[in-house]
């Protein structure tokens, strides 16, 4: 699935980890949000990292500011949502590192880790790392 997701979307500036994240959620939703969602992402190209990674924003850029196409909003979706939580784990390691994936007026908007990824990935690359996905919870498969 990362191949053809790879090719659909310009993840270029995201990690395997956070690519893993996304697909999961993708992978859980019904067939219209999982479409709205991809066209969502497909539209970023500003990945900002805060607080050593553990929050990661998705922004869509054009001339340096800030812009979203509002037909690309998912409309019945409240001001903020947790849309899912995905759990992620390396082999013989504990604990897990844990994903919130929220949206802020009907658009994909943040990864949240509960670990900050460098400190869970030590040792390895943040870039290539791609762990098991261990869980998924969706809290709102139909938007």
């Amino acid at each position: 699935m990362l191949n053809f997701l790879d090719k659909l979307f310009d993840w270029s500036n995201l990690y395997s980890f956070e690519k893993a994240v996304l697909e999961a959620v993708l992978s859980h939703m019904d067939d219209e949000t999982r479409l709205k969602l991809k066209r969502q992402i497909e539209v970023v190209n500003n990945v900002q990292r805060l607080s050593d990674g553990k929050e990661v924003n998705l922004y869509r850029t054009r001339f340096g500011r800030v812009t979203f196409d509002d037909r690309l909003r998912i409309a019945n979706a409240p001001p903020e949502l947790l849309l899912a939580r995905v759990d992620l784990g390396l082999p013989n390691k504990k604990p897990k590192l844990t994903a919130k994936v929220w949206m802020a007026e009907g658009r994909l908007f943040s990864l949240e880790f509960n670990i900050a990824p460098s400190q869970f990935f030590a040792g390895n690359s943040l870039r290539d790392t791609r762990p098991e996905i261990v869980d998924v919870n969706i809290f709102h498969e139909h938007l």
